[in-house]
Parts: C-alpha cells; sequence; structure tokens
C-alpha cells in the first residue's frame, strides 16, 4: 500500500487489493484472534449479550394549604416513595463456523448487503455482509454460553428505595416598592440500597465464583431556600442556598467483580486485572449557593452576572 499523511490524517493513495470482490475478500478469521474451537473450527466472532431489566415506579402524595399572609402563600407537605431495581444477566457465546473444515467462506450474493464507501480514506468501496444473516443462515454457529467465572461475574441486581418526606413555604410579600417571592424548605431521604451478584473468592488455578448480598441504609437531610427581589427598575436578584445530594449510577452500587488473568506474555507473574461495583456507595453531597444579578429591557432582552459556589463533602 502507498499512503500520505497530513494536517487533516493518513489516505490510502495505491493498493492492488478491490475490497469489494468477493473473490478476493472473505469471511474469515485470519489471525487466529477468536481461537480455535476443540473440533479445530475457527471462531471469527463472538456473541456478546446483555439481558437487562430496568423498572422504577413512584408515588408522590401532597397537601397544600393556601395562607395568603403578607409573607407566606402556601405551605405544601408531602412525600415521594421511588421502588428501583435493575439487573444484568450477561448472554455469551463463541461464534464459529458450523463447517470445522472451513477457512475462508465466500460471500454468496444473496448475503452481500452492498458496499460499504470508504473512499473519503482510500479505499473505494468494501465488501460489507450482516453477521445475524450468516448466523440465520447457519453459516455460523454458537456453541453453548460462554460459562467461565470472568463471564458470570458480569451478573448483578441492584434494587434501592427511597422514601422523602419534605416540607416546602412559599414566599410572596411586598417590601415596599420591591416584590419578593421564592419558597424555603426541608427534605429528608432514606435510602434502602442492596445488591446481589457474585465475589471472586478463587483465582489460581481457576476462578471460583461465591454469591454475595450488601447494602447500605442512611438518610440525608436537604434544607433549601430559593429568593427572588424584583425592583421597579427591572432588576431582579435571585438567591439560592441549598443541600443537594445526586445518587450514583445503579451499576455503580453492584456487587459483582468482572476480573481477567494475563498469564502470557506478562512474565515473571501473572497480572489481575478487573473492575467492581460498591454496595455501600454514598452518593454526591454538596453544600450550593448561587447568586444571580438580572437587568431587564422590557421585552427586548437582559444582562445577567450569575455567581455561584459549591463544595463537595462527598465524591463517588
Amino acid at each position: 500500500m502507498g499512503f500520505e499523511s497530513g494536517d487533516t490524517g493518513t489516505v490510502i493513495t495505491s493498493h492492488n487489493i478491490n475490497y469489494g470482490d468477493p473473490n478476493q475478500i472473505f469471511v474469515t478469521d485470519p489471525r487466529g484472534w477468536g481461537g480455535l474451537a476443540p473440533n479445530g473450527a475457527l471462531r471469527p466472532g463472538y456473541w456478546n449479550n446483555r439481558i437487562v431489566d430496568d423498572r422504577i415506579w413512584q408515588v408522590h402524595p401532597e397537601i397544600s394549604k393556601d395562607l395568603n399572609s403578607s409573607f407566606l402563600s402556601r405551605l405544601n407537605f408531602g412525600a415521594n416513595y421511588t421502588d428501583h431495581k435493575k439487573s444484568l444477566t450477561p448472554d455469551e457465546a463463541f461464534v464459529q463456523f458450523t463447517d470445522p473444515t472451513l477457512r475462508n467462506f465466500v460471500l454468496p450474493d444473496q448475503l452481500n448487503v452492498g458496499s460499504a464507501d470508504f473512499s473519503w480514506i482510500g479505499l473505494g468501496h468494501t465488501l460489507a455482509f450482516d453477521p445475524q444473516q450468516l448466523l440465520d443462515n447457519g453459516i455460523y454457529t454458537l456453541v453453548s454460553n460462554n460459562l467461565n467465572p470472568d463471564v458470570a461475574a458480569k451478573a448483578y441486581d441492584v434494587h434501592e428505595k427511597l422514601g422523602t418526606v419534605y416540607l416546602q413555604a412559599d414566599i410572596k410579600s411586598q417590601l415596599g416598592s420591591t416584590e419578593l417571592t421564592g419558597n424555603i424548605g426541608v427534605q429528608a431521604v432514606h435510602t434502602d440500597q442492596l445488591s446481589s451478584g457474585f465475589v471472586v473468592t478463587q483465582v489460581f488455578p481457576a476462578g471460583a465464583l461465591t454469591p454475595a448480598s450488601d447494602g447500605a441504609k442512611y438518610w440525608d437531610v436537604m434544607p433549601s431556600m430559593n429568593l427572588s427581589f424584583r425592583f421597579p427598575n427591572d432588576w431582579v436578584i435571585r438567591a439560592g442556598l441549598a443541600r443537594e445530594v445526586q445518587r450514583p449510577r445503579m451499576d455503580s452500587m453492584r456487587i459483582a467483580n468482572e476480573y481477567g488473568v494475563c498469564q502470557s506474555g506478562c512474565a515473571p507473574y501473572p497480572i489481575l486485572t478487573g473492575t467492581a461495583g460498591n454496595p455501600e456507595l454514598r452518593p454526591y453531597r454538596a453544600n450550593a449557593a448561587d447568586l444571580s444579578f438580572e437587568k431587564y429591557s422590557g421585552i427586548k432582552g437582559y444582562l445577567s452576572r450569575q455567581l455561584f459556589y459549591k463544595y463537595f463533602n462527598t465524591f463517588v
């Protein structure tokens, strides 16, 4: 191949293969990346599916009372209950040629889905096919699910239940020629989180998994205040103070471990790598302050200067 590299990348300028010709381009595994099946069949692919079940339901009752006082306009009391459950089941299998003697599969016309345009890199139009069609037509076959421990360890189930009660007072008052609006309130959130899955209890000589479950229960109390001062000369000043909480991702709370072992090319010792979640993980928590100065020009527009301060107490 000939190629040229420049500021916008590399382009192939010459080659002697027609990448769109099914008589030159075959479906195969020339480098043996997929390994050989016990019967000697090539494995030119891998089935890597995820079965995810994610459901959430919520109930939110609230009671409000109009006060119509000179300072408070309404009082709101409410509750919120959220039940969220997410599970993942790995569905992985080796993909190999059904015919164990097959090394180069010539793609027939009925499985040729047209060409992909790679002329932008200098390869012209290349052969294109749908691997699912090869599987449906029996060219590929799925060999029993991959049940290696590192695959089974990807499974997890996370269940979180959040119970919230809150009290909020709406403010509407006239301070001379300035109108004050906003609200002040507090909410208390009880979290009950639980995860089940597998943990690695043995790595060598072969991985072994043990079912496990763990979780946490805790409270968060979050006061907040939001005020807006509207002046007669089209100036508005807004101020806010709040204790803020943001929950971690569901998969970050999984108890499952995923791992792999490098046993060749990493001498003198095998190298163990992997990832894991934390079923006792706490959310982001921060104290925040916001201040905004706004000058309006009728309906033509406005100028605004916004300031904020945020202090993180915890970090996921």
